[in-house]
């Protein structure tokens, strides 16, 4: 060993720990401490490696930095601070470290802050304020979400509809190669440039109003409060005050809700997340209805904050849970759920209607449809058209549907129903297709002693007006209906169903828009 390295050495077993410790946690003078981020995780009062090593450099006066090195690691073994993780010695690096805390020195810091009045009310008012921030971050990010949804489906309707204008650029092109008149030719040219610009400018006008109207809507969000109390609470609040009846006031839409059992009829209230106790020869449970543009007129805002809160960032224009128990057992063959009428429907051209049964069946593959016949119908399985689908052993298992509600995506669980469902759980979607034929929906009952919770929702169709959104806007059915109504219903059997038949209905619910129906 050199006389140099013989110095270093031995000015390293001279130094004194612990006025190296003392003065590294010295608010002036020592090393920095502060709360730092690493791959989006917060690490709170820590110090670098590379700060730390820089630290006792300039303090000991040590000659290099590998020096300086192995006295913060005498440091560090002599438990002064740590890594924080515990998976590093001291290293000249991008580490971050944290000291070691004083007993003593947190006593006395922790009887200050609890005996000083001044420091407890400005603890107390600087959580107010975290908690605060942190809820218009969460809802300025949900409202973010929102808006690059809708972008997103803007996107894919303006490629979906830059396709049909290339395949109408193709076709036009192919009649202009195989004429020769030159008149013929412009005539192609401008079909061609007709047929390529007019989808475009049309999806543009429409995509361009949807967005704004968005944007709109989510900019009047900012000025409702976030809702804090229950669902419970609120709905249970209601119920009370009707003493058991349904004296719900209806929105000037004049729409109402009427369950049908045989002869006698009674009306159901909407946007009310306790529900309705439904029972049938059938079923016997509750029904929850939420309808988007329906709401309820009882001077009540906080459930009607509810409701918005339930729509918010959603498509969809009504949404019915239904949970109960069937009174025997049923094949899923036997159930059905649709629409069903009891008067022949006025029907538009024969190609619309090719069309849109093609529609359904792709979105329904056990659909059965006669639209036709003096009483027209078109059914799907029950339990291949629910959009989720929840069997529980009881009604302590079975979902909540006054917080389930919010968020629906969880609701799903058919273990119960045994066979392939049974081995693990699976997705809506993968429940769908393993019931879309004929042949798997006999392999499995509705059992009386299970709790089943059925989920619907859809988009398209609007109560409050009876109108039909489609691409290019809406249109009035009700001329078509010929004076019925829809129903959200379940039966035993396909075709319609009359008085006569009321003991195969596990339930049936029409939509009455008094301006237009006569029920």
């Amino acid at each position: 060993m050199n006389k140099e390295e013989k110095h270093v050495g031995e000015e390293s077993k001279n130094v004194d720990i612990e006025e190296i410790a003392r003065e590294m946690r010295s608010a002036r003078g020592g090393v920095l401490v502060k709360d730092r981020y690493y791959h989006l995780k917060k690490y709170k009062q820590v110090f670098l490696g590379q700060d730390c090593v820089t630290w006792i450099l300039n303090f000991t006066k040590v000659e290099s930095r590998e020096e300086a090195l192995r006295i913060g690691n005498q440091v560090m073994h002599a438990g002064h601070f740590t890594h924080v993780a515990n998976n590093h010695d001291l290293k000249d690096k991008f580490l971050f470290y944290r000291f070691s805390t004083d007993d003593e020195e947190k006593e006395e810091e922790d009887d200050f802050v609890i005996n000083s009045p001044a420091s407890v009310h400005v603890k107390a008012r600087t959580n107010a304020v975290v908690e605060e921030m942190n809820a218009q971050i969460e809802e300025a990010n949900d409202k973010l979400k929102c808006i690059q949804k809708e972008f997103m489906l803007s996107k894919n309707d303006f490629r979906r509809w830059g396709l049909v204008c290339l395949l109408n650029l193709l076709v036009v092109s192919i009649i202009v190669a195989v004429t020769n008149d030159d008149n013929r030719f412009r005539v192609g040219v401008l079909l061609c440039v007709l047929f390529s610009t007019l989808p475009f400018c049309e999806l543009v006008f429409f995509e361009t109003r949807r967005l704004s109207s968005l944007i709109f809507r989510v900019d009047n969000d900012d000025e409702e409060k976030k809702v804090t109390t229950t669902i419970v609470e609120s709905a249970s609040s209601d119920n009370d005050k009707s003493n058991g009846e349904n004296k719900h006031e209806e929105k000037s839409s004049n729409l109402r809700l009427e369950m049908k059992v045989g002869n006698t009829t009674k009306c159901l209230a909407y946007n009310d997340f306790v529900g309705n106790e439904i029972e049938t020869p059938l079923f016997k449970g509750t029904m929850v209805v939420l309808l988007r543009n329906c709401v309820v007129r009882d001077n009540n805002d906080k459930r009607r904050r509810l409701v918005d809160k339930y729509f918010a960032h959603k498509k969809r224009v009504t949404a019915v849970y239904i949970q109960g128990r069937f009174k025997k057992q049923l094949s899923f063959a036997h159930v059905w759920t649709g629409q069903s009428f009891a008067k022949k429907l006025k029907l538009p051209a024969q190609w619309i209607i090719r069309i849109g049964l093609k529609f359904l069946k792709s979105i329904a593959p056990g659909l059965s449809a006669k639209i036709h016949i003096d009483t027209p119908y078109l059914l799907t399985p029950l339990a291949a058209a629910a959009q989720t689908l929840h069997v529980s052993a009881s009604e302590e298992d079975a979902p909540d549907l006054s917080k389930l509600v919010f968020n629906d995506d969880k609701m799903e669980s058919t273990t119960l129903l045994g066979g392939n469902f049974a081995e693990t759980p699976i997705s809506r979607s993968k429940r769908r297709k393993r019931l879309a034929s004929m042949s798997k929906l006999w392999k499995h009952n509705y059992d009386p002693t299970h709790v089943y919770t059925f989920g619907f929702w859809q988009n398209l169709f609007d109560p409050s007006k009876y109108t039909v959104s489609v691409p290019f806007g809406s249109f009035d059915i009700t001329s078509y209906l010929n004076g019925q109504s829809m129903q959200v219903m379940a039966q035993q059997g396909t075709g319609h169903l009359t008085q006569a038949d009321h003991d195969r209905v596990a339930w049936r619910m029409e939509m009455v828009l008094d301006n237009n129906h006569h029920s």
